[in-house]
């Protein structure tokens, strides 16, 4: 995974970086995302229509690319895991937590400097390589169960491959090489299917982000 960031990242680098001078900073980030779950699906999932954000990881590669002395683009390619609540009923209604697993990439987000301060905005694309959510056992312990990553052929609700949103956010640098990133992000396109009835749950993902971020160098 982390060689495919790498070569995602360079050709980003490669196709958007022809001709400039100025040099390209690139660096990591990393830090912790509060995600929950939003839309009128979210009825026909758990039991009282809503989610409870939980605690989850980002981790990424990050490339600016600077247009002039205030303007300028930013390419990400990072994993987020994202994990959320929701109130399920089989024999019993209990809460379980809903687990996704996502390469997510920021083509081109703008974004404008002012003295410390960085604010950038623009559309991301997640890849989900992974899900699990919490079932109850006929022990009446949980246990995860991974189907939910599914596909059209098996019975239930699973989880679309794609997540199409846009985020929004501002950094603040403490030095030219330490700085904080704060973030949040709204999916626009559906991420459950029913299997059996073919349609989409009007249900998007939702996260805000705390991150730091360390800047290793510059490509000239």
């Amino acid at each position: 995974m982390i060689k495919k960031m790498i070569l995602m990242l360079l050709w980003l680098s490669a196709f958007l970086s022809y001709g400039q001078t100025d040099g390209i900073e690139w660096g990591m980030f990393g830090g912790v995302n509060y995600s929950g779950l939003m839309g009128s699906g979210l009825k026909e999932f758990a039991i009282d229509g809503k989610s409870r954000a939980a605690i989850g990881l980002d981790v990424g590669l990050r490339l600016k690319q600077p247009l002039g002395d205030r303007w300028g683009f930013r390419h990400e390619v990072g994993f987020n895991m994202l994990n959320t609540k929701v109130e399920l009923k089989e024999k019993e209604a209990y809460t379980s937590q809903l687990r996704r697993m996502t390469v997510v990439v920021s083509p081109v987000n703008m974004v404008h400097r002012w003295r410390n301060l960085s604010l950038y905005g623009g559309p991301y694309f997640g890849f989900l390589t992974g899900a699990s959510i919490q079932r109850l056992g006929s022990d009446g312990k949980k246990y995860r169960d991974k189907d939910i990553y599914g596909t059209a052929e098996l019975e239930g609700d699973y989880m679309q491959k794609l997540d199409i949103g846009v985020k929004v956010g501002v950094d603040f640098s403490f030095s030219r090489l330490l700085g904080v990133t704060l973030q949040f992000a709204r999916g626009i396109a559906p991420i459950m299917e029913n299997a059996e009835s073919k349609n989409q749950l009007s249900i998007y993902n939702q996260s805000g982000s705390i991150m730091l971020y360390y800047k290793i160098g510059k490509v000239q």
